[in-house]
């Protein structure tokens, strides 16, 4: 059986963005100081009721991370073996598209983003019951609901590309020209350093 092997280039990326991911998500619970609160930035959807920013980027940010990690490992594939996967290029389109659709909906009616997650949370409401009856720490309950906002989330997106990278995918490979192997190097070394770059001020604290 072959192993997965992951070079260092793709280690240092997947790193990176999990870093990006989770700089980007503690700004967005701290919010500004006139709109602070243990949710930080909030999306109204009536008089009453609001919605966690956060809450909308753990919909975004999770699987455009996939799709950034994948399209880094494309290229690393492309710069040593002159090919490309079809499958990937459906993958990464109808993964886009995917967010896109998120996102248009997230704008559109946020009331239905939270519906959604009240729908997919329904059937767990035991669970939450008896470990709201034992009186955690208020940690376990964020943990919960970013746990529940991700996984319900990235699935459908993650359905979506699966599926489009696998109609796609029935297509033979096909080799890359010399000149858009080049470019896919050039592109790989400016995209390892743009997610490294930011940071590295971070890690040297």
């Amino acid at each position: 059986m072959q192993r997965l092997r992951i070079p260092i280039v793709g280690l240092v990326a997947i790193v990176a963005v999990i870093a990006l991911d989770l700089a980007v998500l503690r700004a967005l619970f701290r919010g500004p100081d006139s709109m602070s609160s243990n949710y930080g930035y909030l999306v109204p959807i009536d008089s009453t009721h609001a919605l966690p920013f956060a809450t909308l980027a753990l919909g975004v940010l999770p699987m455009s991370s996939i799709l950034v990690i994948a399209a880094i490992l494309q290229l690393i594939r492309i710069s040593r073996t002159n090919t490309i996967s079809r499958f990937w290029i459906g993958f990464e389109v109808f993964g886009w598209l995917a967010i896109l659709l998120f996102m248009s909906l997230s704008a559109l009616s946020p009331a239905a983003v939270q519906r959604f997650l009240l729908i997919t949370a329904s059937p767990f409401q035991p669970v939450f019951d008896a470990i709201i009856a034992r009186q955690p720490p208020e940690w376990v309950f964020d943990g919960i609901e970013l746990t529940h906002a991700v996984v319900f989330f990235l699935l459908p997106e993650l359905l979506l590309a699966l599926v489009g990278g696998w109609r796609v995918g029935k297509l033979p490979f096909s080799t890359v020209s010399p000149e858009a192997r080049t470019a896919s190097c050039d592109l790989l070394e400016e995209t390892t350093k743009a997610l490294i770059d930011p940071i590295s001020p971070i890690c040297l604290r």
